[in-house]
């Protein structure tokens, strides 16, 4: 086996071992968090971009939430280290100062020329699960979410930020109250994202018939 055949080996063996399942888990720093989250499930997984994702959560809020932040923090998981990913377009690792409004916002500036179809799809979403959005999420009263594979259509990622359309990452997504600063929630995630494959003729037809059925 010549030394570039060996190289080409190890690069592929080293994709497929950081090919990571999701994952998600509870990170609350406060004993009886605000918002408490039982079940998350995606496929398909990898979740593919552009694709059909099928979201189910199970969760509660156990108070009123009257105002909130929410911070995201996005690392890319490489073989050798965790490369941070910055705020671009509003999207990335971001802190959003009014998270009662911020579908609203996402719909009427269209971040990236991708956010207006994917928060029109969550005010959708939580509308159909009893939860107000419109003019805003808050105050949020004490609910709860049950959402079962929920279907969300996966928009094309844009040139400028196609270099993260694909890869394994972290992503930290905390919930703050604003006025007394109390964390509402915290959840670690694992997310491995890849592009959908270019192809056409009637397998291609048939596999996105089949996944949309499932």
């Amino acid at each position: 086996m010549s030394r570039i055949t060996e190289f080409l080996v190890i690069c592929s063996l080293l994709v497929l071992v950081n090919a990571k399942p999701f994952t998600w888990s509870n990170c609350a720093t406060t004993p009886n968090p605000a918002v408490v989250i039982d079940l998350i499930e995606v496929t398909p997984d990898p979740v593919e971009l552009p694709g059909v994702l099928k979201l189910s959560v199970r969760g509660n809020t156990t108070r009123v939430i009257n105002s909130a932040k929410l911070t995201i923090s996005l690392h890319r998981d490489t073989f050798l280290l965790s490369v941070p990913i910055p705020c671009l377009l509003h999207l990335g690792s971001c802190e959003y100062t009014d998270l009662c409004s911020l579908l609203n916002t996402m719909e009427t500036e269209n971040w990236a020329s991708i956010t207006t179809g994917l928060a029109t799809q969550m005010k959708t979403m939580l509308t159909s699960a009893g939860i107000r959005v419109d003019p805003g999420l808050c105050p949020l009263q004490v609910t709860s979410l049950n959402l079962h594979e929920y279907t969300i259509n996966l928009p094309q990622i844009p040139s400028v930020l196609s270099w993260v359309a694909s890869g394994d990452y972290s992503i930290k997504v905390t919930v703050d109250d604003t006025t007394t600063n109390e964390n509402l929630l915290c959840l670690d995630l694992g997310v491995t994202l890849t592009k959908s494959s270019e192809c056409t003729g009637w397998l291609c037809g048939r596999r996105k018939r089949d996944t949309l059925k499932n």
